[in-house]
């Protein structure tokens, strides 16, 4: 035993080496072409390994049972043999993520400067600058016939005219208008114009007209707050006269949920009593 531990501690063509194999395992070690064959079991389980290297050369470790382990203080040059195992599967002990899908565990982040100068055909260039190659142009759908309406919610093209200009609904869309009337029979009590709308919902007044067919002139109050409330509005019409207001914008309602009213001040045979409204939150 004893002279088998000093051949392998002195071997002449490899300087210092010692190794201790396990148990029934064979390791061989090849300086410059040349094999040794080095088994037994020894009073430990591991020994290391010294290789003196005097000159450029290949030293081949082969281990047929257990890893080998390669510890050093300077740069060692380590190649694999061919179809060797190596874990291909993971990026720091995590799968990565591939294709389209949510981000996660695995996903790979990508940072972006905040100092990146600007990248040819993208479109961009400073402010007041000439328009740059492969600049984007917001823009829309030229209506020279009107398309099929969509449904609420859903997505549709932006309207322009042929010079690139918004075609544009003054308040509301025509979906959210609401035209009513009402006739004042020889009557000075308050009469409903417009039940109010749901909580939150604003019941605007567009343009009113008061026509009076009677013979008595009268004074008509609109109040938009419900029943009982201060006048608001006031339109008075002569007898067998017309008498109207439209404005630019419209008349906010001063509340919501809230009743339209119209009350006149004299009894006449009819006064008739005819309003747009816009509905809006």
């Amino acid at each position: 035993m004893k002279k088998l531990l000093f051949a392998i501690l002195f071997l002449p063509s490899l300087g210092w080496a010692s190794y201790q194999p396990v148990t029934g395992s064979t390791v061989t070690v090849s300086p410059y072409g040349g094999s040794m064959a080095v088994t037994g079991t020894f009073y430990q389980t591991t020994q290391p390994v010294s290789i003196a290297n005097p000159s450029a050369g290949v030293y081949t470790v082969t281990n047929s049972t257990n890893p080998l382990l390669i510890q050093s203080t300077s740069t060692i040059n380590v190649a694999l043999a061919a179809n060797q195992s190596v874990n291909v599967a993971q990026i720091n002990a995590a799968t990565p993520l591939m294709n389209n899908g949510a981000s996660g565990t695995g996903s790979q982040r990508i940072n972006i400067a905040n100092d990146n100068t600007g990248i040819a055909n993208w479109g961009q260039g400073a402010t007041g600058s000439g328009v740059p190659s492969g600049a984007t142009y917001q823009g829309g759908n030229v209506v020279t016939s009107w398309p099929t309406a969509g449904s609420n919610a859903n997505m549709v093209g932006k309207a322009m005219d042929k010079m690139g200009r918004d075609v544009t609904i003054l308040d509301c869309p025509l979906d959210l208008q609401i035209s009513t009337t009402v006739t004042l029979t020889a009557s000075t009590s308050e009469t409903l114009l417009l039940s109010s709308g749901t909580t939150g919902v604003y019941n605007d007044l567009v343009s009113a007209v008061v026509s009076n067919s009677g013979s008595t002139a009268a004074l008509v109050t609109f109040r938009n707050t419900g029943y009982g409330t201060t006048g608001w509005i006031h339109i008075f019409v002569p007898a067998t006269d017309t008498r109207g207001l439209t404005t630019a914008h419209v008349w906010p309602q001063q509340a919501s949920a809230s009743d339209w009213t119209v009350q006149g001040s004299a009894s006449s045979s009819s006064i008739y009593v005819d309003a747009v409204f816009c509905q809006r939150k």
